[in-house]
């Protein structure tokens, strides 16, 4: 947990859950990370704000991991710390 405070509209209280891909067959050496808020009970809103993801090979391996031409996006999407695209984010997360 981080505590932030002084800037108005990102103070709060916020969680960081991490995630593996688990598929023995995938081999993909990423990593995710949710950012999650502590919110107001009556806004009922308990959505991650971003989804962070991150790849500690180098290009190459995701190259070759991908098995098909992978574009710019693509590529830097899979390599180092992206935020997770198709993942729901909050306008906080960009």
């Amino acid at each position: 947990m981080v505590r932030l405070t002084g800037h108005r509209s990102l103070s709060g209280t916020y969680g960081f859950v991490e995630m593996f891909c688990n598929d023995e067959r995938c081999d993909c050496r990423r990593a995710f990370i949710q950012v999650l808020v502590d919110v107001s009970p009556r806004l009922g809103d308990n959505r991650p704000l971003a989804t962070i993801s991150f790849g500690w090979e180098d290009e190459s391996f995701y190259r070759k991991w991908a098995s098909f031409p992978l574009s710019n996006e693509e590529l830097a999407e899979l390599k180092g710390p992206a935020l997770g695209i198709g993942c729901s984010a909050t306008a906080a997360a960009t």
